[in-house]
């Protein structure tokens, strides 16, 4: 194979794969000494990357000791600028990494399609004999003559990508459909009131995006299929007949077209689709000057009215993301009139939110229901019935020192022991009760020692939540002191794989493990 197949099987490998190579074909791949160069360039690259992750595990377990031991301020920066750099070194490693990689699999590639298409039926195929034997078709791969260039499976696989490129503005349609459809669950999901609305749009929204990523999948390896095997198909047929002229000016407009993709990237909903509706003329450009220098009237003209009629679709599709949100609604404590509550305004029950956090204030627990004039105007009053009777709730806080704040002006009133409730995720714990991890213990271990994950912040981030619930999907989550606890562990290794996963996710948050000692 020569240079010109050569620089074509560069460019579908990698829009950026312009510069000048040794193109020299080897018996195998494995015989090919920059592909075994390449190897082990990628190998050390990888234990470099291994080692790496080690020593920046260690950085942000010295970082997190030396905040928490209470070293200097030069102490604690040293720390954080060594993670800085590892992590810079890491990334380096990464890119370099990527980099080897893709020169490899431009090399396999290479050596794949060469299998693929070489060796022509006919080896007295020439151009003048061409000339003298095609039998001519509209469709262009129909013709006698391009059958007749290619192997057997390289013909065949030609076909497929025909085959392809016809389903491709069906592909386009449904997706632009699925998009659409996915604005309008966005937007409904905004206007959304009710939680149990929102789940609903929520869930659509989820099957949607589904949809619309295995659609867009789709589109891109069939697209990416579609232009490697036409342009190293009739490229390969060109370089037979030695018509370079066009070789070269179809790789220049491949590299244009290219350029012009690479620059769209990111920037909206789908790449895929980018890249095939600003590669679709050039494509059927290329395919009808083909089709001219081979002498094909018939295709020629049929491209050129396919040509002439191509819509480019929509591609500048801004990209639609669904920020799920939380339904709670925190209402402050007020003080009106004792009777604002009457049977013509009952107190309502407490609404369980499925999602999120909200702290309420518990004013008592009656066998028999209550005047609302013992409540002295606290608004706005929430009722449940359970076994144990009727539980009076008051207003809603997102933080606990909010609700702490209430229970004192409720104190201020006259009021005994008002107790804080937490509801998350549609669980309720009274933060008055003995913490959970007393109770397990006591139940699943009659000694020896427990272990729990201690992280010191007021807050617990979503993606710390996350973590947790994959690490260690059975174990409790509870408040402890000004931080948060989760265990208990029976196993020390059990608490030290979540520590490093939350770690490794957020190293500014002070972590621990702590041992429990069972008499």
């Amino acid at each position: 194979m020569t240079k010109y197949i050569y620089t074509l099987l560069l460019l579908f490998v990698s829009t950026f794969a312009y510069a000048q190579v040794d193109t020299t074909l080897y018996s195998s791949v494995e015989e090919d000494p920059r592909y075994l160069s390449l190897c082990s360039e990628y190998d050390s690259l990888s234990q470099s990357e291994e080692s790496a992750v080690e020593s920046l595990a260690e950085a942000r377990t010295d970082y997190i000791d030396a905040k928490s031991e209470g070293k200097s301020c030069a102490e604690v920066e040293k720390c954080a600028t060594n993670i800085l750099n590892i992590e810079r070194e890491l990334f380096d490693i990464r890119a370099r990494r990527k980099g080897v990689a893709g020169r490899i699999s431009q090399i396999e590639q290479r050596y794949i399609l060469n299998e693929i298409y070489r060796g022509v039926k006919d080896e007295s195929v020439g151009r003048d004999n061409a000339k003298d034997d095609r039998a001519e078709s509209i469709q262009l791969i129909d013709n006698a003559i391009i059958e007749r260039s290619l192997s057997t499976a390289g013909y065949a696989d030609l076909k497929l990508a025909h085959e392809e490129d016809m389903a491709m503005p069906r592909l386009v349609e449904e997706y632009v459909a699925t998009y659409k459809r996915l604005g309008r669950c966005v937007r409904a999901y905004d206007l959304a009131t009710e939680e149990s609305e929102g789940e609903v749009i929520y869930d659509d929204y989820l099957e949607l995006r589904d949809m619309a990523d295995s659609l867009g999948g789709v589109i891109e390896r069939y697209w990416n299929h579609i232009l490697n095997t036409k342009y190293y198909a009739y490229g390969y047929i060109l370089e037979c007949y030695g018509l370079f002229d066009l070789l070269d000016n179809s790789s220049a407009d491949f590299v244009n077209m290219q350029q012009v993709c690479a620059n769209e990237d990111g920037r909206y909903q789908l790449d895929a689709l980018a890249h095939y509706a600003l590669g679709r003329p050039t494509l059927v450009s290329f395919e009808r000057d083909f089709a001219n220098e081979m002498g094909l009237r018939l295709s020629a003209d049929s491209l050129q009215r396919v040509y002439d009629s191509i819509t480019m679709p929509d591609y500048r599709l801004e990209q639609v993301v669904l920020d799920r949100k939380s339904f709670v609604e925190y209402e402050p404590l007020t003080f009106g009139a004792k009777d604002f509550y009457n049977d013509a305004n009952p107190i309502p029950e407490v609404v369980v939110y499925q999602r999120g956090t909200i702290y309420r204030i518990l004013l008592g627990v009656f066998r028999n229901k209550q005047s609302n004039a013992i409540f002295k105007g606290a608004q706005p009053l929430y009722l449940t019935k359970g076994d144990e009777g009727h539980s009076y709730y008051v207003a809603g806080f997102a933080t606990e020192e909010e609700a702490m704040e209430a229970v004192e002006m409720l104190m201020d009133k006259g009021f005994k022991e008002p107790q804080i409730c937490c509801w998350r995720d549609g669980k309720m714990r009274n933060l008055s009760e003995p913490e959970p991890e007393n109770e397990e213990v006591a139940t699943t271990q009659s000694s020896g020692q427990r272990y729990i994950v201690l992280l010191e912040s007021n807050t617990l981030s979503e993606s710390l939540r996350n973590i947790i619930e994959m690490v260690a999907p059975d174990k409790r989550v509870w408040r402890r002191g000004a931080g948060f606890a989760v265990g208990t562990f029976s196993e020390r290794s059990e608490a030290e794989n979540l520590h490093k996963a939350l770690l490794e996710s957020d190293p500014n948050t002070s972590m621990s493990i702590v041992e429990l000692n069972i008499q």
